[in-house]
């Protein structure tokens, strides 16, 4: 049994739940539990090592961190930071101001971007963890001392040449910089919050008109064959696929003739019918996975 680097809150922080918010969402954190982000290199990797992040996040929530997995991120965003490096770069460095510590993946010292994370992290004295797979335990603290000449290159212990640092390329800092200051929004009363973009956007992917529709034929759908009235969730106890399948086809067909001018069926019903068949049978796969 490997054992743990254990994150330890003080008695104040140990009195209620606090929240760190990540694209909108509030993401609790336990008392005695502290949150860490993974910072180490993507680009020029297979995958772009986020097989890496994604065993190193693994471990460290059984041990009991909260964890926040750029390589998450990244594929829910569906951002290629070898295409997009800047906007995945201000996403990450957002992200390591809102934690607790960082934990360093090998190879980061070769990684632009895990160096600005570090940095970041330094400045605003948060705990620094090297991550050590196969090896008990798998955290280690880590000491940072800089050499006098470079701004942004850490030296660990003295035992990695800054020399062996890839330096940043000029302007870098500027580039996220100038990305993160677009991400803002001042409004006119003077309160500020990020930007829309990269957010999903439901507001604008769908209708009132469609939303008021489809609810007047489920409540219109309510009522069962013996007078009683069902919940307006009852669809959501699970319905089996192959039901929804053969009267998906149905309606479909429905839908189809009068498209091509047979209206045999009226179109709103038909078409809310049909969608009440996609959306259930959408649930019922998103259940399972």
């Amino acid at each position: 049994m490997c054992s743990t680097v254990r994150p330890k809150l003080t008695s104040d922080e140990k009195a209620g739940y606090r929240y760190v918010e990540v694209d909108g969402v509030h993401h609790a954190i336990i008392p005695g539990q502290l949150s860490c982000y993974i910072a180490g290199p993507m680009r020029g990797y297979d995958d772009l090592n986020f097989p890496a992040f994604d065993e190193a996040a693994e471990t460290l929530r059984k041990q009991g961190w909260t964890v926040f997995n750029p390589a998450d991120h990244d594929r829910k965003q569906h951002i290629d930071p070898d295409k997009d490096w800047v906007r995945a770069m201000a996403w990450d460095l957002r992200m390591v101001t809102k934690v607790d510590a960082i934990v360093l993946l090998p190879g980061w010292q070769k990684s632009e971007g895990a160096l600005l994370e570090y940095q970041v992290a330094s400045g605003l004295k948060l705990k620094v963890y090297a991550y050590h797979k196969d090896e008990d335990p798998v955290l280690r603290p880590v000491s940072i001392s800089y050499h006098p000449s470079l701004n942004l290159h850490p030296v660990l212990d003295n035992k990695v040449p800054y020399s062996d640092v890839d330096l940043l390329k000029p302007g870098t800092a500027a580039q996220i910089n100038e990305y993160v200051n677009r991400q803002a929004r001042t409004f006119d009363t003077g309160a500020t919050r990020d930007t829309d973009e990269g957010k999903l956007d439901p507001e604008g992917f769908l209708s009132p008109l469609v939303i008021r529709r489809f609810s007047e034929y489920m409540h219109d759908h309510r009522v069962q064959s013996d007078g009683a009235l069902r919940d307006s969730g009852n669809w959501q106890r699970g319905i089996p696929k192959d039901a929804y399948m053969k009267s998906m086809w149905r309606h479909f067909l429905d839908v189809w003739a009068g498209h091509r001018g047979y209206n045999w069926t009226d179109q709103e019903e038909a078409l809310c019918a049909l969608l009440f068949n996609v959306q259930g049978m959408l649930f019922e796969v998103l259940r399972e996975s």
